[in-house]
């Protein structure tokens, strides 16, 4: 599987570009590799966040760092601007309004 690797100095960012044959499989497999990158960037004390967000694919590790200060702050800006929860629903907190 050809695959690409960039650096960045700065911010300190490494990109992983892989291309593939169709198998049948290219979500798994992205998936399994999505973790797996994921699970030794945290587990090297760097940071699954980055200037695109976060989103639904990083949430698992974003809860891991995320300070509860900040997810507070999150939880009472949505109740004010978004009461209905219809933002982005759960992505960040959970619908009802408390993280996971």
């Amino acid at each position: 599987m050809p695959f690409r690797v960039r650096v960045s100095r700065r911010p300190r960012t490494v990109l992983l570009g892989l291309r593939a044959r169709p198998s049948g499989r290219e979500l798994e497999q992205w998936d399994e590799i999505k973790v797996a990158a994921a699970e030794a960037i945290a587990a090297l004390g760097g940071t699954i966040t980055h200037h695109h967000a976060v989103g639904r694919d990083h949430r698992r590790w974003y809860l891991r760092e995320v300070p509860q200060l900040f997810a507070g702050a999150l939880r009472g800006a949505k109740a004010e601007l978004d009461p209905a929860g219809i933002m982005n629903p759960g992505v960040l907190l959970e619908p009802t309004g408390g993280t996971r």
